[in-house]
């Protein structure tokens, strides 16, 4: 009967070591996993900064080139849009430049054909009737056809102007179209036009809008 406690006694201590052998060897085993995945970890760093030494010098230079070609294709682009800007503006300069002096010469020259004419047809013309005075003797009709043969090439001047400052306007333009169409009046009736001061001032108000025009294009 004392055989069975002492059994139970060493079974009991049997069993006892048991688990503790089992929890020494659980707590083995993580302390392993834990001690590698600290060395895991190591490694990985070693690595990725072996890598960084190994590879930042040429990632930050090609970083580097990238850069500076993003930066120089854009400046090319924008010395492009530049020297494009330049090349036009400095045209419409040029432009306006030729333009005016023709302009005013023909301007000049309308003025003095209509001066001219009314100064004539106050002399030589019935105002009333606008037609040559019947009145008029031999001495005074050969007069008058000199007198009028001496604006004969003042008119054609204006003629060899206005193709010439033609050639700078366009047509399709409002501005330009309503100063072409301003001289083809003169040119087909300066015989009747009596207010000189209201058609010199209407020309000179148009070319100035086609100049001032060019001239705001030219500075943008």
């Amino acid at each position: 009967m004392k055989l069975i406690p002492l059994l139970l006694i060493i079974s009991s201590s049997h069993l006892g070591y048991s688990q503790k052998s089992v929890q020494n060897d659980s707590t083995i085993k993580t302390s392993k996993t834990i001690i590698e995945l600290e060395d895991a970890k190591t490694i990985f760093k070693e690595k990725k900064t072996d890598f960084w030494d190994k590879y930042s010098s040429g990632l930050i230079a090609a970083f580097t080139v990238f850069v500076s070609l993003g930066i120089s294709v854009w400046q090319a682009r924008s010395s492009r849009k530049h020297t494009k800007a330049n090349i036009i503006s400095e045209a419409r300069v040029e432009w306006i430049q030729n333009l005016r002096p023709q302009m005013g010469l023909l301007i000049s020259d309308i003025s003095t054909v209509l001066v001219k004419v009314n100064v004539l047809k106050s002399k030589y013309y019935d105002l009333r009737t606008n037609q040559i005075r019947t009145d008029l003797t031999p001495e005074q009709r050969e007069r008058r056809n000199s007198e009028f043969e001496k604006v004969t090439p003042i008119v054609y001047k204006i003629a060899d102007t206005f193709n010439q400052v033609k050639l700078f306007l366009n047509r399709k333009e409002t501005a330009h179209a309503s100063f072409i169409e301003t001289v083809d009046h003169f040119a087909e009736n300066f015989m009747d036009i009596d207010n000189i001061a209201d058609f010199e001032g209407e020309l000179v108000q148009k070319a100035q809008i086609i100049l001032k025009d060019a001239w705001e294009q030219a500075k943008k």
